[in-house]
């Protein structure tokens, strides 16, 4: 019984230790915002032009397409449609829907000069109708679409949009984060923040125009593998601990969006 104490009272004081360090390392290591500050930002300026944040969308629906079968792992699925019902108390509910597999030859030609064309890709295999009250997220998981990227966010117009997911450079990240499945959640709700339309608040956006955030310990930081990154996750992913989540900071972001 004793011993079984002292490993409860490690794990706890490694836990708090672990903690602790990855709020420091947040703090230092964040990237400078290259947007000037506007102390009098207010997030719903940015956020009204999302249809999610549409106050009559009701449902969620998430069309899967795979190519050559490269399915979503559950898991990851049931990460984004959490950070859904999470942050859309609007929303009641998100529909997970299987569409036919693309095959590897007819995915192929889609490309052209080496650049997947997403708007004709989905024109042809987007096949679920949506109400006026519904809002459509397309997601295509392939075996490679880009040499930089891992997934992609795109509007495909009103109340649909679309998500890319890159297997294969999933996997090369899958190194630090210890396992595909983790880097794929990751992946997801990186996506999923675009979605949300995360981030623009310039007091921690990264980018002129919006759509990261420089806090390295967020799921909105673009940058892995830069050192900032790493020296800030390399101790959660010892211990199989890499954050998936939004930063305070997005997170208040979404609270103010759903003052709107």
């Amino acid at each position: 019984m004793s011993y079984l104490k002292i490993n409860y009272f490690f794990i706890f004081f490694i836990g708090t230790i672990t903690h602790c360090l990855n709020g420091c390392c947040a703090f230092v290591l964040s990237d400078t915002p290259d947007t000037p500050i506007d102390p009098e930002w207010i997030a719903h300026r940015v956020a009204p032009t999302q249809s999610l944040w549409n106050k009559k969308i009701k449902r969620v629906i998430i069309e899967i397409d795979r190519v050559d079968n490269r399915r979503p792992h559950s898991n990851s699925l049931k990460i984004l449609k959490k950070v859904l019902l999470d942050h859309l108390p609007h929303v009641e509910d998100v529909d997970i829907r299987y569409d036919k597999p693309i095959s590897i030859k007819e995915y192929e030609s889609f490309f052209c000069d080496g650049k997947l064309n997403i708007e004709k890709l989905a024109k042809q295999h987007q096949n679920f109708q949506i109400a006026r009250n519904e809002y459509l997220i397309y997601l295509l998981a392939t075996p490679h679409f880009s040499n930089e990227r891992a997934g992609m966010f795109t509007q495909l117009g009103n109340n649909k949009a679309m998500i890319v997911l890159d297997k294969k450079n999933i996997q090369h990240y899958a190194v630090l984060y210890l396992s595909e499945k983790s880097a794929e959640a990751r992946v997801l709700m990186h996506e999923a923040g675009h979605a949300l339309g995360l981030c623009h608040n310039p007091s921690h956006c990264l980018e002129i125009g919006g759509g990261h955030c420089t806090n390295p310990w967020c799921c909105m930081y673009p940058r892995d593998f830069n050192y900032r990154f790493i020296l800030c996750n390399l101790w959660p992913a010892i211990i199989g601990r890499v954050n998936k989540d939004f930063c305070s900071e997005c997170k208040n972001d979404l609270k103010k969006y759903n003052t709107k």
